[in-house]
This record gives C-alpha cells, structure tokens and sequence, in this order.
C-alpha cells in the first residue's frame, strides 16, 4: 500500500506541471543586512498549501534561516503538516530563483513520515 505522503507528493507533482500546485504563505524576521554584499539576513516561517482541482489536499510548515537572494540554496526543517501531510518531518531544500519572487521547494520527507497511519 503507497504511502498518503508519498502520494500526495505525486499529485503535487502533477499539479505542478499543470501550473497550479499551490500556495507558499509566510512570515519573517529581519536580523541583518549586510551592506558590503547587499544581502538581507531573514529567519522565516512559511507553510505550503498544496491543492488538487482547486481544492486544498493538504500543507506542510517549515522554519528557519531564510536568504533571500537569487542562486541562494539552504534547507529548513518541516515543524509539522496537515491533510494529506499530518506528521510530516523533514525538511525543505529552498532554491532562490529570482529574490523575493520565485523560489523552488524540494520536500524531503524522512522515512517515518512516509509510513501509513
């Protein structure tokens, strides 16, 4: 039997090629800008909401050292999930695309996540 997780990581997946996977919602806390190579330091928290056929299937949180500038590449831990995603741990590899406006998220789920509940 698949796992729910692993699953609702196909049809996100599927939604994404489609051009709707979901919604990236946040907040952060500024701790420093440095002027010499004009990078703002933020800690953020954000949460995924995926959906499928315009209805939400579930999200997944994550929190930690966000830098928000273009190429920039760190990985933050998931805090936890809901819907499809209840229990989930990990983490999130952000990859920053064009800053504060695109991103890549690549969700690593550890393999306790991936069981049946």
């Amino acid at each position: 039997m698949a796992s729910v997780h692993y699953v609702a990581l196909i049809v996100a997946a599927l939604a994404l090629l489609a051009g709707n996977a979901g919604v990236s919602t946040g907040y952060c806390y500024y701790s420093k800008y440095d002027e010499q190579e004009d990078r703002a330091y933020n800690y953020c928290h954000t949460t995924l909401t995926f959906y499928w056929q315009s209805k939400p299937i579930g999200s997944l949180t994550f929190s930690g050292p966000f830098n928000d500038w273009e190429n920039a590449v760190f990985e933050n831990g998931i805090a936890g999930g809901a819907g499809w995603f209840a229990g989930a741990r990990g983490v999130v590899k952000v990859e920053v695309k064009e800053a504060l406006q695109r991103y890549k998220y690549v969700i690593k789920l550890d393999e306790k996540s991936r069981e049946c509940k």
